[in-house]
């Protein structure tokens, strides 16, 4: 009896969280530009991270949202919403370790070339890069730093280091927005080791003018590398 009765408790107490969890989710939609801090509390609860600068202040939800569970990124100048980001919080499992092709569907893009400078940089503004690339540890401390960090220092910091082209696109889950993806993609790719991966990061993007214009870029790097 003691079994039965403890087992129906521990279910009220999960549907009860479950119950919580949606509630808290549905609660971010009603988000609107110029709310205070306080009004967001009221509606979402404390979150789970804060970061500020002499700009203003950063909030940092994770909810379950549309059956994933997302993260929410609320920007606030003088203690009001000025902005809100909304998006699906990166897999986890995505492996770290490069994984050849069969037929790569990229033209012109080739493992040979020195990664020493950015496609939209001119020649003889080359920047050193030791192709050592990351340990599984190492990246997750990174991961971990560009994802805690301001959305806006977030490209300074992805594309100042080597990466394999699974980390590149495991870090573009982190950039909310098509146009930032793009850039991410563009910047990223002069410092990857496995470049004749890269195509699997470029497949992250929807529609297909959006990655001819990452290939285009690529193209021209590595024209301008030869």
């Amino acid at each position: 009896m003691k079994k039965r009765q403890f087992a129906f408790l521990l279910l009220v107490v999960v549907l009860l969280s479950s119950c919580s969890i949606l509630q808290s989710s549905s609660s971010f939609m009603k988000i609107e530009q110029g709310m205070t801090q306080q009004e967001v509390i009221s509606l979402c609860g404390e979150p789970q991270y804060k970061r500020f600068d002499e700009v203003g202040e950063e909030w940092e939800y994770r909810a379950f949202l549309s059956n994933n569970w997302s993260i929410i990124v609320i920007n606030f100048a003088e203690g009001r919403v000025v902005a809100l980001d909304m998006f699906k919080e990166p897999d986890q499992s995505i492996a770290t370790l490069p994984v050849s092709p069969v037929n790569p569907p990229i033209t012109g893009i080739s493992p040979t070339y020195p990664p020493t400078q950015r496609p939209n940089q001119k020649p003889g503004h080359n920047r050193p890069s030791s192709q050592r690339g990351m340990s599984d540890k190492e990246f997750t401390e990174f991961y971990n730093s560009v994802r805690s960090g301001f959305s806006s220092d977030r490209l300074k910091k992805v594309r100042a280091v080597d990466l394999t082209s699974a980390q590149c696109q495991k870090l573009i889950g982190l950039f909310p927005f098509t146009d930032e993806k793009i850039e991410a993609m563009i910047e990223m790719y002069p410092r990857v080791i496995d470049k004749q991966n890269y195509y699997k990061v470029i497949d992250l993007l929807t529609f297909t003018s959006e990655k001819d214009k990452v290939r285009a870029s690529i193209e021209r790097y590595n024209k301008n590398n030869r």
